[in-house]
Order: C-alpha cells, then structure tokens, then sequence
C-alpha cells in the first residue's frame, strides 16, 4: 500500500501515548491509534492534547493512522464563523427573516 492510498479524516487528539503515539477520536465517534508523520517528526511539530488533526488512516485497518497534519486555531476559528454564518442564514431563510 501506497501513501497515496488512504483515507483522510480529521479528529481531535484524546490521548498523548508513550513513543509518539496518540489516541484521536475522529469526528464520527471513532477511536484510532496513530502516530506522527515523518515530515512532522523531520520539522519538530510538536502535537499536545486537545489538538485538531488530520489523520491518514489505511482502509485495510481503520483502528490505527498517522497524524499528517496539525490543524492551527486560526483555521478552526475561521471554519467556526464561516459555519457559523450559514446556520445564522439557514436559520434566517427558515424564520423568513431574510429577504
């Protein structure tokens, strides 16, 4: 299996582990063991409980994955206000508030 074969999913860090490895529960529910990418090992990104991570999880074992990515509070908080103005306006068109 290649890396490109695998399936990205994004989850939040529940556990930091003995030798680099992490518990993450997935956005469905699902609790995977994962470890660090190479290239985050290579940079010294550092990942501490609580984070918001993107795994790449074999379709083979869905149980374990490796953390390709960190996702920044910058992000979340951007993601957050973009959803956030869609309910607003979901909610807006249901109440017939907007125009």
């Amino acid at each position: 299996m290649t890396k490109q074969d695998h399936i990205e999913l994004d989850g939040v860090v529940e556990e930091v582990l003995a030798g680099g490895m992490f518990r993450v529960r997935l956005d469905s529910g699902l609790v995977v063991l994962s470890h660090l990418a190479g290239k985050m090992r290579k940079f010294r990104i550092r990942i501490v409980l609580g984070d918001q991570v993107r795994l790449a999880v074999s379709p083979y074992d869905p149980s374990r994955g490796r953390i390709i990515y960190r996702i920044k509070a910058s992000q979340i908080d951007v993601l957050a206000v973009i959803h956030g103005a869609r309910d607003l306006l979901k909610a807006a068109e249901e109440n017939g508030w907007a125009e």
